[in-house]
Order: structure tokens, then sequence, then C-alpha cells
């Protein structure tokens, strides 16, 4: 499996369900991306659509 790595980008809202994201060290336009309040919540969210494919 790929590297993921990990952003914390906190949005100028009060939503912070985006405030981390999780993508492969491989990603290119069009592949999964997770988001998430937090760290491992964005890198289960990738995971989980990883799966999915």
């Amino acid at each position: 499996m790929a590297k993921i790595i990990t952003r914390y980008d906190p949005k100028p809202i009060p939503d912070r369900r985006f405030d981390w994201s999780a993508v492969t060290e491989d990603y290119d336009l069009g592949s999964p991306a997770g988001y998430g309040r937090t760290e491992q919540e964005a890198i289960d969210d990738l995971l989980m659509q990883i799966e999915e494919d």
C-alpha cells in the first residue's frame, strides 16, 4: 500500500469536517481523498474509499 499523506488546513467556516485531508503519495486528480475533523478521521475516510474501489 502507498504511503498516506495528511494535511491540516482549517477553513474559515465553523464546520470542522474538512479540517484534515488524507491522500496516498501517488495521488492524482480523481484519486480518492479522505476528509475529517481529526487526522485519524481523514485517514479512515480515505481507507474506506480505497476499500470500496
